[in-house]
């Protein structure tokens, strides 16, 4: 399913609603060009979560952790110059946790990404506006209350 949202005020509110449907262990994949929203959806959907700290894109650090309702898992894999150094972060102690997991750029390490997991793809129509293709993958059941919602 693809959505149009044509405003930082219109991404915000996108992720608030995705905000309510997020359980323990939630997987969301953030991908699309530089510039897309990335971030910014991450900021808005930690912000709906009570995340206090100021979220910043992880590209260098690769995983910022935040506090909030849930713990916010914020992962970038852009500057991943290969896929060994996946091996040693333990990216199942964070898919498979209690907190909800966030990663932009996971099209980079397709075999690492659990099955169950909601994909967003973020692509420019304008200088404000972003149309995002939705992909719920896997069989997580909770995931079938977002398909209801759009």
């Amino acid at each position: 399913m693809k959505l149009l949202v044509n405003s930082l005020d219109e991404m915000e509110e996108f992720a608030h609603e995705i905000s309510k449907l997020l359980f323990k262990g939630a997987v969301i994949i953030l991908n699309g060009e530089l510039g897309a929203g990335k971030t910014s959806f991450t900021k808005f959907l930690g912000e709906a979560l009570n995340v206090k700290d100021y979220i910043t894109s992880p590209t260098f650090s690769i995983i910022n952790i935040y506090e909030g309702d849930f713990t916010v898992y914020h992962m970038d894999f852009y500057r991943l110059e290969n896929l060994d150094g996946l091996y040693d972060l333990g990216l199942d102690d964070y898919f498979y946790s209690d907190g909800i997991s966030v990663v932009e750029w996971g099209e980079l390490a397709e075999d690492f990404l659990p099955l169950d997991r909601i994909e967003l793809y973020f692509s420019k129509t304008s200088e404000n506006a972003r149309e995002i293709d939705v992909k719920i993958l896997g069989k997580e059941e909770n995931y079938k209350a977002f398909e209801m919602l759009y």
